[in-house]
């Protein structure tokens, strides 16, 4: 799955001021928390955060690639202090709400949950234009209005609590989508061992104690892997025996594979 972070405002505009904080400052930290630990369940871009999403639509340079699904980040302000709270929104196009629904259902472990519809779930539809935009790109999407900026309190809990709250917006998005971790590659062994498999460096000899011994490994046997079955040391090199060709190689001159 692949998922577009955005962090609202920016490149020249604040957007909403209060308690001391900028909201523009504000998105770009949460985001930034967000995506790394998105990234364990799916594919995750983070919008160019030199730039203002918002002003990129209206200036017809909102340039984004297919995303299976897109959060925009912001941080609300009213003129009276007292107003706070949680809230997303999903453009009146779209037609499930799951992730949105579980996103504020973590949420509400923080913040009181803002609505105005008869299912109290703070989830709410309007046509927000960089939501809408993704939208009418097939791209769906919703903006979070994380807690108000213009709250006390609100800030207070959100700064002794943003990395949990990053965390339970990434267990929204992995709830509501049913996302998987993704598998991590199991790191190859840096040590060659009896089983290892190798390839013999340019400019390798054949070692132990036979003829052959001083000779150079010709290209055709370098370019192929093998399989170490034994090590033993021959005039005072570690040598390892290689099942595919029954020679003696210097350790020094094998490379895992």
């Amino acid at each position: 799955m692949k998922i577009l972070l955005i962090a609202g405002h920016g490149n020249g505009d604040s957007g909403a001021l209060g308690c001391g904080y900028k909201e523009c400052d504000l998105t770009r930290e949460l985001v930034n928390l967000i995506a790394p630990k998105l990234r364990a369940y799916a594919t995750v871009d983070v919008y160019d955060q030199k730039r203002n999403a918002y002003k990129d639509v209206q200036n017809g340079e909102f340039n984004v690639g297919k995303y299976d699904y897109a959060l925009e980040v912001h941080f609300n302000a009213y003129s009276d202090p007292k107003a706070h709270g949680t809230e997303c929104f999903v453009t009146t196009k779209e037609n499930g709400i799951t992730v949105e629904q579980a996103i504020m259902k973590n949420m509400k472990r923080y913040f009181t949950l803002r609505d105005n519809d008869s299912i109290f779930d703070g989830v709410k539809r309007t046509n927000f234009l960089v939501i809408k935009t993704l939208k009418n790109k097939d791209i769906s999407g919703a903006l979070l209005e994380t807690c108000f900026i213009t709250n006390a309190n609100d800030m207070k809990v959100y700064q002794e609590n943003k990395n949990g709250i990053a965390n339970d917006i990434v267990s929204g998005i992995v709830s509501g989508f049913g996302l998987k971790k993704k598998a991590v590659a199991k790191p190859k062994p840096k040590t060659i061992k009896e089983g290892s498999k190798v390839k013999i460096k340019n400019g390798a000899k054949y070692g132990g104690l036979s003829s052959t011994r001083g000779r150079a490994v010709p290209l055709s046997v370098q370019n192929k892997k093998h399989t170490v079955v034994e090590f033993g040391t021959h005039k005072g090199v570690k040598e390892a025996r290689l099942k595919e060709i029954n020679s003696w190689v210097a350790v020094a001159s094998l490379t895992l594979v």
